[in-house]
């Protein structure tokens, strides 16, 4: 990569001359050798302004003119003076009679002093006989803290940069003026950076070190690489990799379709003993679901938001959010929303308005618990186009607004939005992953909406939370929870739904608490309540790609996993709280998810001013959860009588879950699978059974290669060994006994 500008501190001005094209790098190398001299000084900070600071070392150096002088500015605060030993001893004791804080610098001779002018005729001369050439690229003057011209190009300039002060903090102020906002200091140690960083108070800036104490020189140059790739630095990576073989490899010449195909009839493989997954896959039921690959969350997202914006003409404001709908509008349809101009016979007015207002609705909810006078600074995790950003930055001018996001058509989209707001200055756009690229500051608030659960690597986007939210600070977030102990997929969509266990012990790694917790499942299951879906999706799929309808299934199984209660939608509030140990905040956090509160308890219960409570009386008491073994299913004692009444009950529910008809057969010496179980009838197959039976069914074993009969018998064994232990009679019952009777007992007890 190549350096727009560059400053040099003292002898380092040479390095900078040579990367400008003043002079050679063997010149350079001639020149430092024959100036020979390091420096001795005291370096000053005023406890002052600069200005104080300046007044004060000028006061300290009076009469002291022939010994001592500035040798450098280094910041508002830092001053370097450089002399005769006795005359900075003195200059030293009238600054410590002002309170002014010294520091002795280990130097052999005093540079940029008085010191140096037996040396600059002799050095002046030796450098009239190099080559010197006017600047090629910006180069800011030590001498001036200006940005430099011919001048550089005379040997009078070096002879006067070896005696004069080095403005080192007007040299920074002179880059920011070019425009430099990245800053890469070339040098054993961090320390220019560090006082750039002192000159320069702005935020935003980068400040990049390419070596550190105590730390491999190889594994910190390329982490400034990395910093100042996602930068948006050009890098020459052909230079790169020039010590390193490599080869190149013809790819393909036609276009990838980006395709799954499998095997019709794969090969019997011998069955061996596994751990059960952990992990559903939800699969669509839809050809397209089975036609279109996994291509990454990035993929799918800029597949969904060409075709959003394709046919979304309106000027709708293009939000990526669910909205929470106590009843479903006649004809309502979320596809028409998202895609007005295919439906053009339907009211889009009264759709966008429904819309709308349902949003702004959930937004007051998700915002309930904050004092946004309070907050200086928010980041939006995955923010879509923007949208909510620009909302904030409407409503509340003072904030200061980051947003994230790994698709970058909708980066480049929002950014055009904010320009044509002229809300430049509130709002800052990144395309980078939440999960691996550092987030830019500290934040009071940090929203996410719609997004973690996209996330394969939530434990990364949440310690990164972690480390940029302030303590105190809040996470609001909305997002979707698997009710079932396993998570759930939908590789479509990138949906990755894990159990609220999981959740909980997450949000407690990150030190996150949370505080308020509210179950939006049944007003979103209205808004995916479509009754036209197939033909709306019949003539969505003649006017987008495959890999777009692809994605629209993802929302539309959303629906169906909350109708059937096998996920729920939350809206989260959490605070980051430093002090609480990792077991009391999973504790805690499980509380809250296992007992949400309902959507409509926390609307109904709004003030005057249509503020909402964090929390609401409930209308309806917590369900308890169930710790019994059987459910309502009561067997015989008799083990044939029992085998027959729960393949009769399992039947039943099979034929329920899987809509059969009556003449439809459910063969026993059949599988799950054969049936025509997926993975999404398989979870609510598991969940009618678990919570009927008391009986845990891992999915992996309900999808074993195991006949049905098998499952029964399987069944059985479980429901015999959960069923609760008989317990020893009383006295007083055992002495109301005949004999034959305590003998029936004690058998019973001894053969259970």
């Amino acid at each position: 990569m190549e350096a727009d500008a560059v400053l040099g501190h003292s002898v380092g001005e040479y390095v900078a001359a040579v990367v400008a094209g003043v002079m050679g790098m063997e010149d350079a190398l001639r020149l430092v050798a024959e100036r020979g001299r390091l420096m001795q000084g005291w370096e000053v900070r005023g406890d002052g302004g600069g200005g104080g600071a300046r007044e004060w070392v000028e006061e300290a150096l009076k009469g002291l003119e022939e010994s001592v002088s500035v040798a450098a500015r280094n910041g508002p605060k830092q001053w370097v003076v450089s002399g005769l030993k006795e005359g900075v001893r003195e200059a030293e004791r009238r600054l410590a009679q002002r309170g002014v804080k010294t520091k002795k610098l280990k130097v052999s001779h005093g540079f940029h002093s008085p010191q140096m002018e037996p040396m600059l005729e002799g050095f002046e001369a030796r450098v009239g006989e190099v080559k010197l050439e006017a600047p090629k690229r910006v180069l800011i003057s030590n001498v001036s803290g200006e940005r430099a011209g011919e001048e550089v190009a005379s040997a009078r300039y070096w002879r006067t940069q070896v005696r004069e002060a080095v403005r080192f903090a007007e040299g920074m102020e002179a880059l920011r003026k070019e425009g430099v906002g990245i800053f890469v200091e070339v040098g054993p140690a961090p320390v220019l950076v560090g006082m750039g960083r002192q000159t320069l108070e702005e935020e935003g800036l980068e400040w990049v070190a390419t070596l550190r104490k105590g730390r491999g020189e190889w594994e910190t140059a390329l982490e400034a690489l990395g910093a100042l790739y996602v930068k948006g630095v050009e890098v020459a990576w052909g230079e790169y990799e020039k010590p390193y073989a490599r080869r190149t490899v013809a790819l393909p010449t036609y276009p990838f379709q980006r395709r799954r195909h499998w095997h019709a009839e794969p090969a019997p493989q011998p069955r061996v003993a596994s751990a059960p997954s952990s992990v559903v896959r939800v699969a669509s039921q839809l050809q397209a679901s089975s036609e279109t690959g996994s291509v990454g969350v990035a993929d799918v997202y800029s597949d969904f938001g060409r075709s959003f914006e394709r046919f979304n003409t309106r000027g709708q404001e293009l939000y990526l959010h669910w909205a929470p709908l106590r009843e479903v509008p006649q004809g309502f349809s979320w596809l028409k929303v998202f895609y007005p101009d295919l439906f053009p016979e339907d009211d889009h007015v009264h759709f966008e308005r429904v819309y709308g207002e349902a949003l702004r609705e959930l937004r007051a909810v998700t915002y309930r618990a904050v004092d946004f006078s309070s907050i200086r600074r928010v980041l939006d995790i995955g923010c879509g186009y923007a949208s909510d950003l620009i909302d904030l930055a409407k409503h509340h001018a003072h904030l200061k607004l980051d947003g994230y996001n790994i698709t970058l058509a909708q980066v480049e989209a929002g950014a055009r939005k904010v320009k044509e707001r002229g809300l430049q200055d509130s709002i800052r756009l990144f395309n980078r992953d939440s999960s691996r690229d550092e987030f830019p500051d500290q934040y009071e608030l940090i929203q996410a909406f719609q997004v973690i659960h996209h996330i394969e690597d939530k434990r990364g986007v949440l310690d990164n939370i972690q480390r940029h939210l302030a303590n105190g600070g809040l996470l609001v977030a909305s997002d979707i929870v698997s009710t079932v102990d396993e998570t759930l997929r939908h590789e479509e969509s990138e949906a990755h739904l894990l159990p609220r266990k999981a959740w909980a012990e997450l949000f407690a790694e990150a030190g996150l608490r949370i505080i308020g917790c509210v179950d939006l499942s049944r007003e979103i299951s209205n808004f995916f309540d479509d009754r036209e879906y197939d033909a709306a999706m019949a003539r969505l799929k003649q006017n987008i790609t495959a890999a777009e309808s692809a994605f629209i299934v993802g929302p539309h199984m959303l629906g169906k996993l909350l109708g059937t209660g096998l996920a729920q939608y939350l809206v989260l509030t959490l605070q980051k709280e430093p002090f609480l140990s990792r077991d009391i905040l999973r504790s805690m956090n499980q509380r809250y998810l296992e007992a949400p509160q309902a959507y409509a308890d926390i609307v109904a219960h709004a003030d005057a001013e249509g503020r909402f409570p964090l929390e609401a009386p409930r209308s309806a008491p917590i369900a308890a959860r169930s710790t019994a073994s059987p459910g309502a299913l009561a067997l015989s004692e008799d083990p044939v009588q029992a085998k027959r009444q729960l393949q009769a009950f399992l039947e039943e529910r099979i034929r329920q879950v899987l809509r059969l008809d009556k003449e439809d057969p459910v063969r026993f010496d059949a599988t799950f699978i054969s049936l025509g179980f997926d993975s999404f009838t398989g979870l609510q197959l598991k969940k009618v059974l678990e919570k009927e039976l008391g009986l845990s069914l891992p999915m992996a074993q309900l999808f074993e290669d195991l006949s049905l009969e098998a499952h029964v018998e399987r069944m059985l064994a479980g429901l015999k060994r959960s069923a609760p232990v008989a317990e020893p009679p009383r006295a007083a019952d055992v002495d109301a006994m005949s004999e034959d009777e305590v003998n029936a007992r004690l058998q019973a007890l001894l053969n259970p």
